[in-house]
This record gives structure tokens, sequence and C-alpha cells, in this order.
């Protein structure tokens, strides 16, 4: 089983990129959490910026978002067999620098 975080800018089909990289490496999406949230204004948050979030009060459409606005998933996948990392690394990196994301990580339990 592995936990999936992303986080940066939405676009459309981000989602369906995302399931379709998982597939590929014969990841299943049992759970799958969306959400768009906003910058903080505190700078003082121990945090990482990229992960000085708040949620908003509300979804909004794309036009109608603010440019601080981020589009943060959450999922948990389970597999049959671990997956090449290096092949999975890699494929995360490109969906991460060609979508300009913030954050993408697959991170595996320790079985």
């Amino acid at each position: 089983a592995a936990r999936v975080e992303l986080a940066g800018p939405d676009s459309p089909g981000l989602v369906s990129r995302v399931g379709t990289l998982l597939a590929a490496h014969g990841l299943n999406v049992s759970s799958l959490d969306t959400r768009v949230v906003a910058a903080l204004d505190d700078d003082d948050a121990p945090l990482e910026p990229a992960l000085r979030r708040r949620r908003t009060d509300a979804a909004r459409n794309l036009d109608a978002r603010d440019a601080t606005d981020v589009f943060v998933l959450t999922a948990l996948t389970t597999c049959s067999r671990k997956p090449d990392a290096a092949a999975l690394a890699a494929d995360v990196a490109k969906l991460r620098r060609d979508a300009r994301l913030d954050a993408l990580d697959v991170a595996f339990e320790d079985a």
C-alpha cells in the first residue's frame, strides 16, 4: 500500500493524469480526497511554504480561484506487488515537473 500526496495548481485532467500514472505502475486507488486550499497569511507557520495552507470556505471553479489557491490530493493505494521504484520515481518527477506541482509524493508503507 502507498500514500499519494499532491499539492499545486489545479488544471483540468490532473486527477486523471495521477490515476493513469498510478495504474501504469500497478497501483489501485482505494481512497481519494481532493480539495482547494488557500495560502495562510501567517508567515510564522511552522510548515514549508508549499504546505502553509488553509481550507477555503467553498470550492470555486477554476476561473474564480485566487492566485494563491492550491489543489491538494491525498490518496491511498493498494497493489499486489511493489512497483519498480526507479521507474515510478521517474514518472512522478516528470508529472510533477510537467504539471508544475509544488509536491507529488508516493510513499510506500513498510510491510
